[in-house]
Order: structure tokens, then sequence, then C-alpha cells
């Protein structure tokens, strides 16, 4: 059970049957074919399969993922496989994965993490797989009825895709950060007057460069210009952090200890903006050169915590999990390495603890305030529709949003048949019982 970290050992007989119940059960997941599981069924006729069958399936159709009638019609196809005095094994099989689902259905309710179509699936999946078994669905189809008034709800305040960050940050119940943003059209202003202009569109345009080298000569470019201290933007940096704060761009978030090095900081989360992911992203969507810089210089509110969430595995991509790395500091001193962080894996759907918490002791946030970054780090990745690392902070009681960015996809890995790929050997670890 990977959800509890719990490993059962079963008798030989009895998990093969559970092992070969599961890979049959997937392949429904992809084909949605209730024949081929009939035919399964039909190959071996034991109590142990089809056993092992429903407790795979009945939890699927309680959870709306699939259809009761293909559930009916596969508890018909079991009871015709069987005698009659094995079908007791079958009905004490589904009633026990029944038992679980409902408290598994009954636990996301409550939590209502829940989209709307999962919620509308789960009230349905759940009364219709009780009045197929004759049993109580213990409540679980009216809270789900319930996480589904509460997921309309949050759907109407979603933010947009044209939505700004606040918006945005707004939606996943986290307040933006109190700051000076520097005065529009200060990017343009600083592309202008340092002849990038037309660079930059060569640049963009030269199909003899890949998406790296390009992310690095423009960059280069950026931080080898100069800001000028009495242009407007200069001007309103250097006085929006003459005590220190945060220099926040669309794609980067940096510490600036006062009037010494904001300006740098400014070039830096420009330059942050035209890394290859942000770039790569603009490009695909047909603005490669549509960037506005927006930065606002953030004041250093004090904060009991801190950290960065990821709404997605950012090596693979998957969106099973939400991934918070924090530390109980203000951002500042997280974001400079100057703290111990707590590592923390969440499940998506309910932003409870999803593997035990690794790094510093005692943690650094509760496991309220990891609901909430969960949500907002949900709200923000719909925003994106792309996956996303958000900076926050805790401060007295409010969650507050600092920026957030899209993450890079993941590379593909290259195929095992590839020559120039690393050779693999795979090993089957067989366990044997030792003693009695």
């Amino acid at each position: 059970d990977a959800a509890s970290g719990r490993v059962t050992m079963v008798p030989p007989a009895q998990a093969e049957a559970r092992v070969a119940a599961a890979e049959a059960a997937r392949a429904y997941d992809g084909l949605r074919d209730a024949q081929a599981l009939e035919q399964w069924l039909a190959e071996a006729a034991d109590a142990g399969r089809g056993a092992a069958l429903l407790g795979e399936l009945v939890p699927r159709a309680a959870a709306g993922a699939m259809p009761v009638d293909d559930l009916a019609r596969i508890r018909r196809a079991a009871d015709r496989s069987l005698p009659a005095s094995s079908r007791e094994d079958m009905r004490r099989a589904e009633a026990l994965a029944f038992a679980r689902a409902v408290r598994e259905g009954m636990r996301r309710s409550e939590d209502c993490a829940m989209s709307v179509d999962e919620a509308r699936a789960a009230a349905g999946g759940a009364a219709s797989v009780a009045r197929l078994l004759s049993l109580s669905d213990g409540g679980a189809a009216a809270a789900a009825r319930a996480c589904l008034e509460s997921a309309l709800a949050r759907a109407k305040s979603r933010a947009g895709k044209r939505a700004d960050f606040a918006a945005a940050a707004a939606a996943g119940g986290a307040d933006g950060p109190e700051g000076v943003e520097l005065p529009a059209g200060a990017w343009k202003r600083f592309v202008e007057g340092n002849g990038l202009a037309e660079w930059l569109e060569r640049t963009l345009d030269d199909a003899s460069l890949g998406l790296r080298r390009k992310s690095e000569r423009i960059r280069d470019r950026i931080m080898a210009a100069k800001l000028d201290a009495s242009s407007p933007a200069g001007a309103a940096a250097l006085a929006a952090a003459a005590g220190g704060g945060l220099v926040v761009g669309e794609d980067a978030a940096l510490k600036a200890s006062g009037p010494v090095d904001v300006l740098d900081r400014v070039k830096e989360v420009w330059a942050a903006s035209w890394m290859p992911g942000p770039l790569g992203a603009r490009e695909r969507a047909g603005r490669g050169a549509g960037y506005d810089g927006r930065v606002l210089i953030e004041k250093i509110a004090p904060a009991e915590a801190s950290g960065v969430a990821f709404s997605r595995d950012p090596g693979s991509g998957r969106r099973e999990r939400i991934f918070v790395e924090a530390a109980a500091r203000p951002l500042d001193l997280f974001l400079a390495g100057d703290a111990e962080t707590a590592s923390y894996a969440l499940d998506r759907r309910t932003g409870r603890a999803a593997a035990p918490r690794s790094g510093a002791e005692p943690p650094a946030l509760s496991d309220s305030q990891l609901a909430r970054v969960a949500r907002l780090a949900r709200a923000l990745d719909d925003w994106k529709d792309a996956g996303v690392e958000v900076a926050f902070s805790f401060s007295r009681g409010r969650l507050i949003a600092h920026h957030a960015r899209a993450l890079e996809p993941p590379r593909p890995a290259l195929p095992l048949a590839d020559p120039f790929a690393p050779r693999v050997e795979a090993r089957l670890l067989e366990i044997r019982p030792v003693g009695r």
C-alpha cells in the first residue's frame, strides 16, 4: 500500500491472483473493455481470481472512474464462472473493498480538494455501487455532493488564463506582497537604450541556434548592458530598495541588500525570463519577444516560515504529488540558503503528507499550513496550465505568494534501444520466507 507505506505478505496462491487481477484492472483502465475481463475470468474459474478482481474494480466504480454497468457485467461473469459455494468469498471481498472505498471517499470529500468532475463522479459512483451491492454508502454520496457544490463555487472564482499573478494567487487563498513596481515600459526603455531591440529579433529568428544557445546569448547581453541609476527604472529601484528588499520578476525572486546591488538584481530577474523554460513557453505561444519585464521591489516582511512549492514533480512532470521545501525563516534568508530546510511530499488532492517529512526539526509548517500551500500550488498550476514553482511565506497567519514561474518541461529520456543510451540491467529480487 503505497499511500500508507505498509507491506502485507500474503500466501503465494492468493498473491498470484491479486497481482494478476491488478494487471487485468490496469488493462481495463486503458482499454475500457469489460468483455476482455469477462474472458479473463473464464480462463481460470477460481474464487481467488474473482475476489481479487472485484477488490480492484469496486473502488474504481465507487470513485466514478468506471461505469457501474461494467462492474455489474463483470460481477455476473464472475458468478457464472464459479460454483455457488465460492461466491460467498467474492461477496466478502467486494464488501470489504467497498468499505475501504467509502472511507477514502469520505476523506476526500471532507478535504474537498476534488475538481468539479471528480466530485460529480464520486457522488454518482458511491450511490450506484451501493445500490448494486445492496450495501450502505455510509453517507459518502451525500458528502461528495456537498463537495461538488464547493467545487462549483471554487470554479466560478478561479482565475482565468488572462488574469495577472495577484488574481491567480488570490484564487488560491494567498495575499500578494507589499512593494513598489518599476515604471511601466522600464524593460522596453532598457532594451532600446542599450541597442538590443533589433539584436533580440535577429537572435530569436536565427534558425541556426537552438533554444538553449539563444537563451545563453540573450542572458549574457542583458547582464552586460547598463541600467542607468538616473533612468526612471533605476531611480525607482534605488528608492524602493533603500533598506533592502526582494527583487521579484516573472520568473525569479532575488534578495537585494540595498542600493549597492539592486540594479544588478533587476537585470538578473530580467535575464531569468530568458532562460530556456520561459523563453520556450513564449516561443511555443508565438510570442518569443513578447516579454514586458514587470518587476516588483518587495519589502521584506517578518515571516514565521517561508519556502518554495512545486505543483508537479520537477523531474518527471507527474501531477500526483506537490513538493514543498520550507524553513522557519523569512523568505530572504531562505532564498540565500542560510537556513536548514524541511522537505515535504504532499498528495495533490488533499494537501496531506504522502511520504515522511525529511530535514529540519521541528517541522517548519503545520498540517493546515501545508494544505494552504497545496491549494495555492493547484490554483497557480491551473492558471499557468503547467507545473509551477511558487515562493511563499507565512506572516502573522497570512499566506503570501511572492512569485511563480513555470517549470521547464522534463527532457525525455533516451529509449533503451538507443545504442548511445546507458546500459541498464534489470534483476529480479526474490523474497523467500525464512523459518516458520
